[in-house]
């Protein structure tokens, strides 16, 4: 039996989370098709560093140790592929492609124009962004397909395995199916899509992006992307570039994308094209928040986390001599606050972030 390595590779916002969950959560499957996925930690909302662990230590080096426990283990086992999944790997790929060459690595290309809205949303979420939308460069996220340039110069493409991040080209449907059928695996029963790190809504997206001018600590910033993470009800289908920049950009993104497979030949590269050609860019919203709407996501917020409402309210309260944000919002957003209620659930508050902080450091521990 020929046995073979896959290191999917992401890159960020092309379904990783969605694999990953997958792959977690079905292991009987995995078993019956044949696959030895290393297992790893798993936040609530789904979202994890995959197996990055599994080969790197601590200082983020490649472990030789680590690599050589889990190929003997594979190599033992009955299982024809070993699958590590990871966004983490792109980065150092031409690293992880010197420590176990006979891998072949999964990139997903996905429209440079649609990721560029993709990431910002999560920058919002996660990096504490604070301003509005805007493509600064003529070529917006090129820096992954120039990655892949350099992969190619150092190491061929014989073990790079390049697929489309498009609903329309992946194998019944959506990604899990499409790279199981990339590793050359075929399920009898088609596999459903399964959702994860949802965007958020557009009214949830300038809400947090208002939040963020002010210090939140880790862990109400935690629950708070959690809530509005699950609070779809809202706008789910904007876009945040107006109508001529989308045009302009999207011409420059047929030509780069032109001139990276002529370079580096792929399957089905003209197919590719044409859904990009094709874009048709969602409903164009300026980035905007009335005070009825940060209100609605006010009591949302309030009705299913009372404490964090209130924690966020302390927070605002003692930055807000100092803040320069806009008075009028910040206002609207306190005005339920109660201090009293506050101490009430202060302590509860503290318990469940300690609580919160050491089931942090376990699942690095058991990383």
């Amino acid at each position: 039996m020929e046995k073979q390595i896959f290191i999917h590779v992401g890159p960020a916002k092309t379904g990783s989370s969605a694999i990953q969950k997958f792959m977690l959560e079905n292991p009987s499957l995995l078993r019956e098709l044949g696959i030895m996925y290393p297992s790893h930690t798993l936040m609530e909302s789904g979202v994890s560093v995959g197996n990055y662990n599994a080969i790197y230590d601590t200082k983020r080096k490649p472990s030789k140790k680590k690599v050589a426990r889990l190929i003997k283990t594979f190599e033992k086992s009955d299982a024809r592929v070993l699958l590590l999944s990871s966004e983490n790997f792109f980065g150092p790929i031409n690293e992880l492609a010197e420590v176990i060459p006979q891998a072949k690595f999964v990139f997903y290309l996905r429209n440079p124009l649609t990721l560029a809205e993709s990431l910002y949303n999560q920058n919002v979420k996660n990096l504490g962004e604070t301003e509005p939308f805007e493509i600064r460069t003529r070529r917006p996220n090129f820096g992954t397909i120039g990655h892949l340039r350099d992969f190619v110069k150092k190491h061929g493409s014989e073990n790079l395995i390049i697929r489309y991040f498009d609903k329309s080209m992946f194998h019944r449907g959506n990604i899990i199916n499409d790279l199981l059928f990339t590793m050359g695996i075929d399920p009898k029963e088609n596999i459903p899509n399964q959702k994860v790190n949802l965007a958020y809504t557009l009214e949830a997206l300038e809400v947090k992006r208002f939040l963020n001018h002010f210090n939140l600590n880790p862990y109400c910033d935690y629950l708070l992307n959690n809530l509005l993470q699950q609070n779809q009800d809202g706008t789910t289908s904007y876009s945040l570039l107006k109508p001529e920049e989308f045009d302009k950009h999207l011409q420059h993104v047929v030509d780069e994308i032109q001139l990276f497979f002529k370079e580096i030949p792929c399957d089905q590269s003209d197919a590719f094209l044409k859904t990009i050609r094709q874009t048709r860019q969602k409903q164009y919203i300026p980035q905007t928040l009335s005070i009825e709407k940060l209100a609605e996501i006010r009591d949302y917020i309030c009705g299913e986390n009372a404490p964090l409402y209130y924690e966020l309210c302390h927070l605002i309260e003692i930055q807000g001599e100092q803040s320069t944000h806009d008075k009028e919002k910040t206002t609207a957003f306190i005005e339920n606050y109660n201090p009293q209620k506050r101490l009430l659930y202060h302590l509860k508050h503290i318990s469940d972030r300690a609580l919160f902080i050491n089931r942090l450091r376990i699942k690095k521990y058991l990383s």
